[in-house]
């Protein structure tokens, strides 16, 4: 392998992450958006309701 080969390889992974982290950017982004805006999200946590009345069991 030469250098020019070389130099082509990595050019080309220069462009590859430029790409992904291009992509990543609008996920993330898009991720703000979907906080920033609560009734347009898909995702619903579920909220669980403990009972205080039963004490935990302890395993001796």
């Amino acid at each position: 392998m030469s250098g020019k080969d070389i130099d082509k390889i990595l050019k080309q992974l220069e462009k590859k992450q430029e790409n992904d982290q291009g992509s990543q950017n609008e996920e993330i982004s898009k991720e703000i958006w979907d906080y920033s805006e609560p009734e347009k999200r898909s995702y619903q946590p579920t909220t669980y309701e403990l009972d205080d009345d039963d004490p935990p069991e302890d395993d001796d």
